[in-house]
């Protein structure tokens, strides 16, 4: 996937789930602190 097609598939997700590019900025922000601070959890 190219950074258009990305995008693209972003803004489906985002638009069937009714939320604002603030609402994924929002929670980005959350899961980056989360990673930041250590706290991220991976698989």
């Amino acid at each position: 996937m190219n950074q258009e097609q990305i995008g693209k598939f972003i803004a489906e997700l985002r638009k069937e789930k009714n939320l604002t590019q603030s609402d994924i900025a929002e929670k980005l922000g959350s899961v980056l602190m989360l990673l930041v601070n250590g706290k991220g959890v991976f698989v």
